[in-house]
Formats: structure tokens, C-alpha cells, sequence
């Protein structure tokens, strides 16, 4: 390297070496600098002007994208790019379901999804997706009634391009596969706006304990829906406790990792 080079000319002092060789690491920290952006207070508000004029054009009535469920969104004035947002209940409770509805409600709405499903196969969500989205009965579906779901599934199937959302059902997923499908799906679709993930627990980290590898998945959760701009709904399970669940979670009960 210079500084070696530098440190090695025994025709200068040792002092001049050492005079040269920090001027030449002061000069490669200023290149390495040239990549870093920082901002003005006033550059960041003009940027939250210029996307809530979009927005208001847009005609939306939220900041964020809309969750389908009007409630839920007079409480979280909808899913804002950046957020990662965490749906969690015990299992068994339809965590699933409801989260592949706020999926396929934004995909039917034009909103460019992916959802990761570490549990479930594509057949499975196909099958929940018809009998949802598709007036299918699950019991016409389930004891193989032809006549009760053949017609309605050949319609749904006729307009099913109408949901630009993409499917991952690969099981034991790591976070860098995780940005590596989203960077594949924001090209095929033209671009990103949800990310959904079922479910937290089923990735797979690094570190020491679970504790250590669930706090790394969701800190890098985080910095997936920051790096694409987008909400990350990540499903997630709580702790079993009492049945009936009448006491109110909190994130500690979160399984694993409270973070």
C-alpha cells in the first residue's frame, strides 16, 4: 500500500515518513467519503413535502398503504415505507389469514407485494386465497365437490392477473436470501411497495443463542424496509401463556426476542 511504501523509504527521516503517510491516510479517508450523503434539516423537509404533495395527488386519503380494514387503519394511518411492523398472537389464532388478506387487498389494489411463506406451501395459500378472494366455499374445496367449486375457481383464475403479488414459499429462509427475492421481485413487478414475512421466527439467523439470532433478523428486518422504502409486515408468535389470552401482550412476550 502508499503507506507502506512510504513507511519503507529509508531516504526520508522517520519523522518525514510519518508526516507523508498520515497525509496519505487523511487523503484515502477523504475518498472514502465521497459516498456518504447527509442531509440538511431543510432538504429533509422539502423531501417530506414533495411525497405528501404526491401523495395528496394521488388521491389517497392515508400516508401509508392501506391495510384493507378501515379500523386498523384510523390506528396506524396505514403502512409507511420504512416501517416494520410486526403482527403477533399465540399460534393458532389465524396470524396467516390475516396477514395474507392485508397482502392480497394491496395487491388487488395495485401495490407491487411480496409474501414470504416459511410454513405454508403456494398450494396452501392458493387454496386460502380462492376461498377468500373467490367465493370458494373451503368445504367444497376439501371433500372434492367439482360441481360447488370447478366454476367459481375457473372465474377467480380468469382474473387473477389483477393482483401483482409474488409468492415465496421456500422454507428456512436467511435475511439475505430474504433481500435477494425482493430484489428479484421489484424487478419482475417494476417495483416494491409491500413486503410481508410468515413468520419471524422461522428464519434463519446467526449468533449464539436464538435470542441473539432473532434480535439480528429483526434488526435486519428493519433495515430491509429502510433499504427498499417500503412497510415490512413481519408476522410473529407470542409466547404460549394462559389460554384465553385475556392479559394484553407486550413486546417482551414477543418468542425469542423481545426487540
Amino acid at each position: 500500500s502508499t503507506c507502506e511504501a512510504i513507511l519503507s523509504d529509508e531516504s526520508l527521516s522517520l519523522g518525514e515518513r510519518a508526516a507523508k503517510a498520515s497525509l496519505a491516510i487523511l487523503d484515502a479517508a477523504d475518498e472514502a467519503t465521497e459516498d456518504i450523503e447527509l442531509f440538511t434539516v431543510k432538504q429533509g423537509l422539502a423531501d417530506l413535502h414533495a411525497k405528501l404533495e404526491a401523495d395528496h395527488a394521488r388521491g389517497g386519503g392515508l400516508a401509508g398503504l392501506s391495510t384493507g380494514f378501515q379500523d386498523l387503519d384510523d390506528r396506524m394511518m396505514g403502512m409507511a415505507g420504512g416501517e416494520m411492523i410486526v403482527l403477533a398472537a399465540r399460534p393458532g389464532k389465524g396470524k396467516t389469514n390475516l396477514g395474507l388478506n392485508i397482502a392480497t387487498f394491496a395487491s388487488k389494489s395495485g401495490k407491487r407485494t411480496i409474501f414470504f411463506s416459511m410454513e405454508m406451501s403456494k398450494g396452501e395459500l392458493a387454496n386460502r386465497i380462492a376461498c377468500a378472494e373467490g367465493n370458494i366455499r373451503s368445504r367444497a374445496i376439501a371433500t372434492l365437490d367439482w360441481d360447488a367449486f370447478a366454476g367459481p375457481l375457473s372465474n377467480f383464475i380468469a382474473r387473477s392477473d389483477g393482483y401483482s403479488m409474488l409468492i415465496d414459499d421456500k422454507a428456512g429462509q436467511t435475511m439475505g436470501r430474504i433481500n435477494l427475492a425482493c430484489k428479484k421481485a421489484k424487478r419482475t413487478l417494476g417495483g416494491l411497495d409491500l413486503i410481508v414475512i410468515d413468520y419471524l421466527q422461522l428464519i434463519k439467523g446467526e449468533g449464539k443463542s436464538r435470542y441473539e439470532q432473532v434480535t439480528n433478523i429483526s434488526r435486519d428486518i428493519k433495515i430491509l424496509a429502510k433499504d427498499f422504502d417500503v412497510p415490512v409486515l413481519c408476522l410473529a408468535q407470542l409466547n404460549r401463556g394462559p389460554e384465553g389470552g385475556k392479559t394484553k401482550p407486550k413486546a417482551s412476550d414477543l418468542r425469542d426476542s423481545g426487540a
